[in-house]
């Protein structure tokens, strides 16, 4: 086998690695969500009257409001800390990992310049998902959630629903595998930012690792997994090879570089 064939089967290989660190975050992650959930629940449990206890006035929607508006702000903060911790570890380990996985199959230290640490951290900190960092989407996806309740809250009460039926509304129903609740929602948008913010990272400390080495480096190519569930745009750049300065390689690539994957959303 073509050396260059054992560095991509290699590349491959560590790929699968990167999915199953994505999934142990997204656990880690929904663990919190769900502590977040539990602790919604016990609010509207305090704040919202039982029948034939009084009435849900606008006062008490708004001291709940207020009170769950700091709950998902606080609990958002740290699902963003953590989330932060684990892409800064893996931006360390990717850049020595990028190394070794180019070097093992020629069988001399090819690469042997390493990214200082400080622009290693600086790469999870900005890991940019569609311009963007990850701990702007957490806060916009703690926003988001906000909304979600206090509508569901305001349109469940205009209708007159029970606590029961309002608390449904925030955690789905057991009928519909609990798919149907706000949370459900949020745990999705979650689940894709970790995935996306895990091979944003990884593949930005790939790139800048390449960089640092570019005095054996000639270039890189886009592996991208062809299946059915490749979008359109990334099954159109595979194959796509650029030089360091982002400068198209072979005739089959027609754009100047755009940057590492991933290219949107749920990129793998």
């Amino acid at each position: 086998m073509a050396i260059a064939d054992l560095i991509a089967d290699r590349f491959i290989g560590h790929h699968v690695n990167l999915l199953q660190l994505a999934e142990s975050e997204r656990e880690t992650i929904f663990r919190m969500l769900g502590q977040l959930q539990a602790e919604l629940l016990g609010k509207m449990d305090r704040q919202i009257p039982l029948p034939g206890f009084g009435t849900f006035s606008q006062r008490k929607t708004q001291a709940l409001f207020a009170l769950t508006d700091k709950l998902i702000q606080q609990r958002y903060g740290q699902i963003s800390q953590e989330h932060q911790s684990t892409l800064i570890d893996l931006a360390e380990f990717e850049g020595a990992r990028t190394r070794k996985l180019i070097n093992a199959p020629i069988g001399v230290s090819l690469l042997n310049v390493g990214v200082p640490l400080s622009t290693l951290k600086a790469l999870a900190s900005d890991d940019l998902v569609e311009g963007r960092p990850a701990a702007e989407w957490w806060g916009q996806q703690a926003d988001n959630l906000r909304g979600r309740f206090q509508q569901a809250i305001r349109q469940g009460a205009f209708a007159g629903e029970t606590l029961d039926q309002l608390k449904q509304r925030v955690r789905g129903t057991k009928a519909r595998n609990f798919q149907d609740g706000i949370m459900a929602l949020t745990s999705r948008q979650a689940e894709a930012l970790v995935r996306t913010s895990v091979q944003s990272v990884a593949n930005a400390a790939r790139h800048e690792t390449f960089k640092a080495n570019r005095d054996v480096l000639g270039g890189f190519q886009a592996l991208v997994t062809l299946d059915n569930r490749t979008s359109e745009l990334c099954m159109g750049r595979s194959g796509y090879a650029w030089d360091l300065d982002g400068n198209p390689l072979n005739e089959e690539t027609t754009i100047p570089f755009p940057g590492p994957p991933p290219w949107h959303f749920n990129c793998r």
